[in-house]
Parts: structure tokens; sequence; C-alpha cells
């Protein structure tokens, strides 16, 4: 049809106008239109691992430093555990002991002596913590000074405040264990029951201090659970750690495009869209599809005050040339329509 109607043009051309004009023909072909958004942005990982480090903890071993890549179940660091083995064994011992008192109460019928000695015990118990709790105040109030004079910081400030709720907490127990002693002691049969009670709430008690020790022994090996690069490693072998020391892994199992996009573009941009990314540096090309749009803009801070909404693009096919932080180009595929009749600029010139 648009050759016809070039032919038609050149026809009327020749016999109405006295000025010679040349015709040419070029092909139109069927292929696609595609219509797309570049924007600039880097690369980083959709997956980090963050292993919070207890402080105040002896290092025996680090395995790993920062920037190493590791593998998941890798082992990173080995920390001190002789404190808490030391700690578990007495909880153990305990522990044993409490079950030895209810099986003698379960089955020995001289209740009144054995409540005596339960007594005395609760008794010294309840001293030595209402002594605990005195001193945890105190330390607390002391506490309180240095970080108002800003010598410590708020997150001290917190384990001195949580170190006495602990104590009071368990001087409560302590005191609700010594009134069931001096009732048992009055009414030995009759708190017969109650006695039983007490010692397996005690047991089970210990049982949940066991099972947390143990965790923080398990944990004191730690290992990696991702593949992935160290971003931050603070642990020094021979060292103690610090408060709020943490552990950083970028997984490399997933990479992802991070770009804050202008706002006249990003309304164009849905999640599921297709896109093209490019590294600096990097002549190979990945694909990527979108899967974030963030549901509010904020100024980027380059003085252009223009908001800009941060759009993530899941990487499809990474390979060991991505690094995190690298910057690039995606292409972002807005709109595709296939099977459509495509004409060159340089179809139609006049001269």
């Amino acid at each position: 049809i648009l050759i016809a109607a070039v032919i038609a043009i050149s026809v009327f051309m020749l016999f109405f106008n006295k000025e010679t004009v040349q015709v040419s023909t070029m092909n139109t072909y069927i292929g696609s239109v595609t219509r797309t958004i570049e924007v600039s942005g880097s690369i980083n990982s959709d997956s980090v691992e963050i292993i919070p480090i207890e402080a105040n903890v002896n290092v025996l071993n680090i395995y790993v430093k920062e920037n190493d890549y590791v593998e998941k179940n890798q082992k990173l660091a080995e920390l001190d555990t002789e404190e808490l083995n030391i700690t578990l064994e007495k909880t153990k011992l305990n522990l044993e002991e409490l079950k030895a008192n209810l099986n003698n109460i379960s089955n020995d019928k001289s209740k009144a002596i054995l409540s005596s000695n339960a007594l005395i015990r609760s008794n010294e118990n309840y001293t030595k913590l209402s002594k605990d709790l005195e001193s945890a105040k105190e330390d607390l109030k002391k506490a309180e000074t240095l970080y108002n004079e800003e010598v410590i910081s708020k997150a001290e400030y917190d384990r001195y405040e949580q170190s006495v709720n602990d104590v009071s907490s368990m001087l409560k127990t302590a005191e609700l264990n010594l009134n069931d002693t001096n009732i048992n002691y009055k009414e030995s049969e009759e708190q017969k029951a109650q006695d039983i009670q007490s010692l397996e709430r005690q047991i089970k008690s210990l049982n949940l201090d066991i099972e947390s020790i143990s965790k923080k022994i398990n944990d004191n090996v730690i290992y990696s659970s991702t593949n992935g690069v160290i971003t931050e490693f603070p642990l020094e072998q021979d060292s103690k750690t610090l408060s709020g020391q943490r552990i950083v892994i970028y997984s490399t199992d997933n990479y992802e495009f991070i770009s804050n996009v202008a706002q006249k573009d990003a309304v164009l941009i849905r999640e599921g869209q297709k896109s093209i990314i490019e590294i600096d540096g990097v002549s190979t090309q990945y694909d990527g599809i979108v899967s974030q749009v963030s549901k509010s803009a904020q100024d980027d801070n380059t003085g252009s005050q223009l908001p800009k909404v941060e759009i993530k693009i899941k990487i499809s096919n990474p390979d060991d040339y991505i690094a995190f932080g690298y910057e690039g180009e995606a292409k972002i595929i807005i709109h595709s329509k296939e099977h459509t009749l495509i004409v060159k600029n340089e179809s139609i010139q006049t001269e």
C-alpha cells in the first residue's frame, strides 16, 4: 500500500510540477516495537545475614576476615565458653539436687525434716537475692549518674536496668518459695502437693536455663547460614568482644539492582516488568525483573528538589563478575508490541 501511494505521488508530481522530483522507495518490515526507560543504580544483595555478638567474651579463634567469600554453614569464629560451661555445670548440679528433693518429698514420709531443710535453703536464697537486689539497685544508681554524664552508653545503662529487673523477678520467685516452705513446715502433709508443684516449677525453670545456656555455648561457635561475602567482621583473635559488634554477610545467592528513579519515570514502572542491566566495565548483559517499586518518594539529597522513588530489580542470571556496590544502568521495558509494521525514518523525505 505504501509503495502504491509513493508511485501515485510520483505520477502527480510528474504531470503537475515543473520541477524534477526524485523518488526512491524503502522496504517496510514486520518486527517488534519496544519502549524503555534507562536508569542508573548499583548492585546490592536482597538477603543480608546479621549475626549479633555477645559483649565481653574472649575470641579464641577466627577463621575468616572481612571481604572473604563464605559458604553456608562455614565456621567463622569461635568464642570462649569456659564461663558458660561452668555455669552450665552448676545449673545441672542444682537441677539434680532439685530432682532428688522432689523424689524425697514424693516418697519420704518424714515431711517435717525435709520441710525444715527446704525452709533453710529458701531463707538463704531469699537473703542472698535480697542483698543482690540492693547491690544491683546501687549499681543502677551509679550507672544512671554515668549515663547522664555521657560516660556510658544507653546500651550499658539498659543492662544495669535489666539486671535489677532480673534480680527482682528472681527475688519474687524466691519469696514465693519461702512462703511455700513456711506453710509446708507448719502443715507438712496438707502442703505436700504444693511442695511437689513448687519443685516442679523450679525444675522446669532450670531446664529452661540449661537450654538457654546450651544455646549460648553453641552460638559461641559462629557459622554462616548463607553463601555470601563478609562485609563486617570486627572480631580479633585473643581479644574481648565489644558491645554492639556484629558480623554482616551479604548473600551472593541473589543480587538486585537498586536505583532512585525520577517521579516522571517511576509512574511508568511496574513490578514484573523485564529489564536489561549493564554494569560499568563488564561486557555481559544481565536479565532482570522489577521486584519492588517503593510506595513513597523521597528527596535524593542531590539538590534537584525532585522526588525520587526507589526501585529494585532482581537479577536473573548473576555471575562472578558481579560485586556489591558496582554501578551500572538498567533498561526497563515499559511497553513492547510484537508483529508491528515498521517504517524507518528515512522512508519519506522531500528535497
